[in-house]
């Protein structure tokens, strides 16, 4: 198991860079999951 998810490694990433672009993938989609995106990445899907 990973230790930190893909909302935490993207949290991380763009403490260090915000140019770098980001995409992800998932199979399930739930609103608090959509929710929590915008908030760690500061976006709106």
């Amino acid at each position: 198991m990973p230790k930190i998810d893909g909302f935490e490694a993207t949290r991380v990433i763009r403490l260090s860079d915000t140019d770098t672009p980001i995409a992800a993938l998932c199979v399930s989609v739930l609103k608090e999951d959509i929710k929590k995106l915008n908030k760690s990445v500061r976006i709106t899907i």
